[in-house]
């Protein structure tokens, strides 16, 4: 038969709590039979290790645009809440290339801002 030998070659049982020993807590949980992803609390197909790995090469320039728009915010002193403004969203989306996968401020707060505090205590104590 042709399509038995063209079919997708599929790891069907690797389940999801290997997927996030495979790839780290720290990126992904197996919660409801389901993989979700730490950083952006999406569903991610657990099935595919080339899925995983994309996702995690997207979520890598997008957790860039979403570091250096904190430190914006918090640079020009702007309350995290503005990005929750669904004009300032809509305007994310269509002008900021992942813009429509920023996070809503309480994530921001609670993921970002001591990632970027401990960053500056640590570049300030290099100094």
């Amino acid at each position: 038969n042709l399509l038995a030998v063209h079919r997708n070659k599929t790891a069907v049982n690797i389940g999801r709590e290997q997927r996030v020993k495979e790839f780290g807590q720290d990126k992904f949980y197996a919660e409801g039979g389901l993989l979700w992803c730490n950083t952006c609390n999406e569903l991610v197909d657990h099935v595919r290790c080339q899925t995983i790995t994309y996702h995690l090469g997207a979520k890598k320039a997008q957790n860039t645009l979403v570091m250096e728009l904190v430190e914006a915010f918090m640079a020009a002193n702007i309350p995290l809440e503005k990005v929750d403004n669904p004009t300032m969203h809509s305007f994310m989306q269509k002008n900021l290339k992942g813009g429509g996968g920023i996070p809503q401020a309480n994530t921001l707060r609670e993921l970002y801002v001591t990632r970027i505090f401990n960053q500056q205590q640590m570049n300030a104590q290099q100094c």
